[in-house]
């Protein structure tokens, strides 16, 4: 055989060996984020579910059976949130998070302030408009009656529930007169997985996120906003380099949510996209590592 014939040899079987590579590479990355079977979302260490109220937000974060809420959907959803914990032997809730005061996130927070034990409620400083809202004081009467621990959410603040941590990454701007603007942002990190909680955060306060540097990027995240155009710039989608994202939105509603912009986004990034509108109740779950997927539809 000639040094040239060799060679050729050579080349070739070293580029089957660097395509054999390539798609062991594939598969076992396609493993680790998508896992086995979607059954088994629930059953995993870390479990977040992000609960169908229509339009509005509510998630459920099981953490080592550890209970975590942020928000509560609008009243009528008050409880469609109290039944769905109930349903999974939920009796204390570790914390409490209200992200902002819109009513589609608090309006059913007082069902469930005053269905379960609540060790810690955390909340955004309020703006003028909430003090007169309903909502809003309804809310704050049922803390104040069931003697519930309640602050403002303090920036960079970490808290450890059981193998996860979350930490408070906004907001940053307390001067904002905007309670989107004021949205609490949150990431959950669990081994090596990580997830990512929006409220309705705006492409402002995105800016502020990027501003400072904050730990944004993360394999899961909970889009802001419902979807709305307002939010989800590509540049903070972009740092932010999410897998997979959730998106909870009430079916046919009024603000035709989500944006094709924001789709359109996700799509650019090849980010696979979750909707209460069309799935239900989504539920991710993990190991640390593998994730696990379930949709009620």
């Amino acid at each position: 055989m000639t040094d040239f014939s060799k060679r050729k040899k050579i080349i070739f079987i070293s580029a089957c060996v660097f395509v054999v590579c390539l798609i062991i590479t594939a598969v076992l990355c396609l493993y680790i984020f998508v896992g086995g079977n979607s059954d088994s979302a629930t059953q995993q260490p870390l479990s977040v579910h992000y609960i169908d109220v229509g339009q509005g937000d509510s998630v459920l974060i099981d953490c080592d059976d550890n209970y975590i809420l942020i928000d509560a959907g609008k009243a009528k959803a008050g409880d469609i949130v109290v039944n769905y914990l109930k349903n999974l032997g939920v009796d204390k809730l570790s914390l409490v998070i209200a992200t902002h005061c819109d009513s589609d996130h608090i309006g059913g927070m007082t069902d469930v302030i005053n269905n379960f034990k609540i060790d810690k409620f955390l909340m955004p400083p309020s703006v003028e408009k909430d003090i007169n809202d309903s909502f809003y004081s309804d809310m704050v009467s049922a803390l104040k009656r069931n003697n519930v621990n309640c602050e403002n959410a303090a920036l960079n603040a970490v808290m450890n529930f059981g193998g996860g941590t979350l930490m408070i990454l906004a907001p940053i701007n307390l001067e904002a007169t905007d309670d989107n603007d004021l949205s609490v942002v949150t990431k959950l990190t669990y081994g090596n997985s990580s997830f990512l909680f929006m409220g309705d955060a705006s492409a402002q306060e995105e800016s502020d996120l990027i501003d400072c540097s904050a730990a944004i990027e993360s394999d899961i995240i909970k889009i802001g906003h419902h979807g709305s155009k307002s939010s989800s710039s590509w540049d903070f989608i972009r740092r932010a380099a999410p897998k997979a994202a959730v998106i909870s939105c009430g079916l046919n509603n009024d603000y035709a949510h989500p944006s094709s912009t924001v789709l359109n986004t996700l799509k650019s990034i090849d980010c696979k996209y979750y909707r209460t509108d069309e799935q239900g109740t989504i539920v991710i779950g993990t190991d640390g590592t593998n994730y696990f997927f379930d949709t009620e539809k």
